[in-house]
């Protein structure tokens, strides 16, 4: 079972049943823990994209920590179900967008309508197997044609371990590395001047 780990929501249950939807990969309680303790436990007058929502759990957990707005984007009808349901049984709905669309018509979309946010969580479904995995880099090109980040903000990925990213995908440069055990987030900034 799921549980917010911090902030105003601390200790409620997101009552997400695996089994139900597909045995999804969902991000562990210790890298969500460490996520937050990386980009801050307190979010106010932040805004923050889950580009790959699943449960909901990231989003809610930056809800949790007083995030102006949270986007969360999830492909899965039954998964978007779900978290559109939990956002609404909260009393959440005044500080989420809860879309329904595959990640790089949701970039589109964001774009067109002048949205930019301090965070961009980005933890696709990924192939367990070493070496570069072209993904990142489709993302990030689609990223950089449709920004959606303040020239200050942090995309962060989380992805298997033995994934290699590169250094820099055109104007987003890595600025940090961590690792817990088969998980890792990457922390990508943009190159000083672009915003």
């Amino acid at each position: 079972m799921l549980r917010v780990i911090g902030g105003n929501l601390k200790k409620r249950i997101i009552p997400f049943q695996n089994k139900k939807f597909g045995y999804a990969d969902v991000t562990p309680q210790k890298i969500k823990g460490a996520l937050f303790s990386i980009i801050g436990e307190n979010l106010s007058n932040r805004s923050f994209l889950d580009l790959y929502a699943c449960s909901g759990q990231i989003g809610i957990e930056a809800i949790s920590r007083d995030a102006q707005l949270v986007v969360m984007n999830e492909i899965d009808a039954s998964r978007f179900d779900f978290i559109k349901s939990l956002v609404g049984t909260w009393d959440l709905e005044e500080k989420t967008i809860v879309l329904n669309m595959h990640s790089f018509q949701c970039l589109r979309y964001l774009n067109s309508r002048g949205y930019l946010f301090d965070f961009i969580f980005i933890d696709p479904p990924y192939i367990k197997t070493g070496g570069e995995s072209g993904l990142y880099s489709e993302i990030f090109t689609v990223l950089e044609k449709n920004l959606t980040l303040k020239g200050d903000g942090t995309v962060i990925v989380q992805h298997f371990s033995e994934n290699r990213l590169r250094d820099e995908y055109g104007k987003f440069i890595l600025s940090d590395t961590k690792k817990y055990g088969n998980n890792s987030l990457s922390l990508f900034r943009m190159a000083c001047g672009d915003s």
